[in-house]
């Protein structure tokens, strides 16, 4: 059995703890692949068995908060994948503020002449009983798909980092004669 007072396990110099906030490398399972595939699966799911009332909400609400908290998990290196962070941001606050919305009773799904629809309450102030189809929501949703997708193919490994910083060649004349005649 180990004493009370023994201090833990120093990993650096000057004695302090490593930090609760030091970098993991992600794993097989963190890659930004399946987070696309996740989420065209659950896009495509959420499609299926829409029915009247909120439940259409708590699926986008569940839909939405995984990729919200996913976006504000990293920081991305390069200027276009920091665009893609602001507008997944921006776009999965809105479905979860679309979701909450739904929660308060104000937004619920309807049928109206066999077709879903979303509708704002009766006896809400502003736009009360305005309608538009839920099939609106659910393609502004791919949107979130393809942001994912962007995300994944613009994203660039150590590997891919490491082998671009070897090729970066200053004069392409000095290319071998068979590289540079296939790259005009």
């Amino acid at each position: 059995m180990s004493d009370c007072n023994e201090q833990p396990p120093s990993n650096n110099d000057n004695g302090r703890l490593p930090s609760v906030n030091a970098p993991d490398k992600p794993t097989k399972v963190a890659y930004l692949g399946w987070r696309f595939l996740y989420t065209l699966i659950a896009w495509a799911i959420l499609a299926k068995g829409i029915v009247v009332g909120d439940s259409f909400f708590v699926s986008l609400f569940l839909f939405s908060i995984p990729l919200f908290m996913d976006y504000f998990k990293f920081k991305p290196d390069t200027y276009i994948r920091r665009i893609i962070r602001s507008i997944g941001i921006w776009s999965c606050g809105i479905w979860v503020v679309l979701s909450v919305i739904s929660f308060a009773g104000i937004l619920t799904v309807v049928t109206i002449n066999n077709q879903l629809m979303v509708s704002v309450a009766k006896d809400y102030l502003a736009d009360a009983g305005a309608k538009f189809p839920i099939l609106d929501i659910w393609y502004c949703m791919a949107f979130n798909v393809l942001l994912t997708g962007a995300d994944w193919v613009l994203h660039e490994t150590e590997f891919e980092q490491w082998m671009k910083s070897r090729l970066r060649i200053k004069d392409p004349k000095a290319l071998p004669q068979s590289i540079s005649e296939g790259a005009e």
